[in-house]
């Protein structure tokens, strides 16, 4: 049972990370002074605390998800946890100062503490879920730390700090002397954390960006991208590549005149998909075999200067033809414009993608659709709501932009997904799902659940072969989808 107390502690961190930052601003908003009084809706609220209105319906979704909050029909009031803490401002004080301190123990050099033990270390008399949430930036980022750093066993590293020892006692993974079983458990846990520290700054910012909106900031108080693009190629490597692999390996064991001439991957992060994929295809398909005279060539395409480097060095240490390039999701024609630029067909390509369709810059649709139940919030950067018929319209058009490009060879698409939050309530301790509802909530990414988005391919005239759900183990519901999109004429 090591592994599965080490996931659930590891589940209350990261809860932590998504709602200590939360609550303290919620106590300084007198919102939860609001919420106390009886069922609100999410336009009362922002209407009572100035928090922005989309804001305010997130506000709502990621309590419900942590069981603080329940209701229907758009009316939430506080259960009896929630209630606690609305009543135990001191709970979550000084919430920014541990996800400060957190973002300084991920520099590299000697551990520096900046905080008091008694802000550091839970209050007496604090349920256990609420504790392990108070210290989860600090342990995330030394856990993290202790991982990258490989310095589990070095006595006169991090580990010699007596603080360091304590904070590891608290947590259940280091008796003062040794590894505990947890402990030793929850070490090739470490890249779980890696998602959530990479949005510290934005956590760290929630009471500015509730009244003012996430456009306020600068790109320094949002996410952390040189984490962020790691954490994706590892949630590849780890979770998705059989299934990816399984859809794009028969793409590469057909003729060869009716084979992709490249592999384009838009949202490239670090480039450990195309770097991945193309390993497969030299050792496990026809094409493989043949590389010397029908190269395959490989395009990373990304909106993010920093990933668009660090994609341009991974492939350029793979000896295969390849263009690293600036592009964006939303801008398919302008993505064909600068490949056809360096002599690449971009609609003789199979097209490859990871979490870059939700995280698209909205654009109205011109022809507003309506969604499929839902129980998605999707903000724009000044905190305003975006309704659900224009999220899944803006998705629908999306999709119908990029078919002109993926008429012979099709899409693959690999994509997380929100759930129900009174289902996530129910899986509190075993789902990491609160933190990803809260970082794509705040950063204005447009996610939604599997069923919506496979609803707007195949509006747009998309159908899959095959398609493939991951996360039922976590969730009960699947929080992550692939998809080989075709033209559904041509199944």
């Amino acid at each position: 049972m090591s592994l599965t107390s080490a996931w659930a502690t590891l589940c209350h961190h990261c809860d932590g990370i998504a709602t200590g930052t939360l609550h303290e601003a919620l106590h300084e908003l007198g919102a939860y002074d609001v919420l106390a009084k009886g069922a609100v809706t999410s336009g009362w609220l922002s209407e009572a605390t100035g928090i922005r209105p989309g804001y305010a319906a997130l506000v709502l979704k990621l309590l419900v998800s942590q069981g603080l909050a329940a209701g229907e029909d758009g009316d939430y009031a506080l259960t009896l946890d929630g209630q606690w803490i609305a009543s135990r401002p001191d709970w979550t004080l000084g919430a920014r100062q541990r996800v400060a301190f957190a973002r300084n123990l991920l520099v590299e050099g000697p551990l520096a503490p900046d905080l008091a033990v008694e802000d550091i270390f839970p209050i007496d008399g604090m349920p256990e879920r609420f504790a392990l949430q108070r210290i989860g930036p600090i342990c995330a980022a030394l856990w993290y730390r202790l991982s990258r750093d490989n310095s589990w066993s070095d006595p006169s590293g991090d580990l010699a700090v007596d603080w360091v020892r304590g904070f590891l006692r608290q947590t259940g993974w280091h008796d003062g002397h040794g590894w505990t079983e947890d402990g030793l458990s929850a070490r090739p846990l470490a890249p779980q954390y890696v998602y959530p520290l990479a949005y510290l700054p934005t956590y760290q910012a929630v009471s500015r960006i509730l009244v003012k909106g996430a456009a306020s900031g600068t790109a320094e108080d949002t996410v952390d991208r040189g984490l962020d693009i790691a954490f994706s190629g590892k949630v590849f490597s780890n979770a998705c590549k059989p299934p990816v692999l399984a859809a794009v390996l028969p793409v590469f064991n057909g003729p060869l005149s009716k084979q992709p001439a490249a592999l384009i991957d838009t949202g490239s992060g670090d480039g450990t998909v195309l770097a991945e994929l193309y390993e497969a295809i030299a050792t496990q398909t026809e094409r493989g075999k043949v590389l010397d005279v029908h190269p395959l060539t490989l395009v990373g395409v990304e909106y993010e200067e920093v990933a668009r480097v660090t994609t341009e060095r991974r492939l350029a240490a793979l000896g295969c033809p390849f263009h690293a390039v600036h592009g964006d999701i939303g801008a398919p024609i302008k993505i064909a414009g600068t490949l056809a630029a360096l002599g690449v067909d971009a609609s003789d390509a199979l097209h490859i993608n990871k979490s870059v369709l939700h995280n698209r810059t909205f654009m109205e649709s011109e022809e507003i659709l309506t969604s499929p139940p839902t129980h998605a919030v999707f903000c724009d950067p000044s905190g305003g709501c975006i309704s659900a018929d224009q999220a899944f319209s803006s998705l629908v058009s999306l999709f119908r932009s990029w078919k002109p490009m993926i008429a012979r060879h099709g899409m693959v698409c690999i994509e997380a997904h929100t759930v129900d939050p009174a289902r996530a309530a129910r899986h509190i301790g075993r789902s990491l799902i609160t933190g990803l509802d809260a970082a794509h909530g705040y950063s204005g990414q447009l996610l939604t659940e599997i069923s919506v988005h496979r609803a707007a391919s195949r509006t747009a005239g998309l159908l899959s072969r095959p398609q493939v759900d991951l996360g039922h183990a976590m969730m009960g519901d699947p929080i992550m989808s692939v998809d080989h999109l075709v033209l559904a004429e041509k199944l």
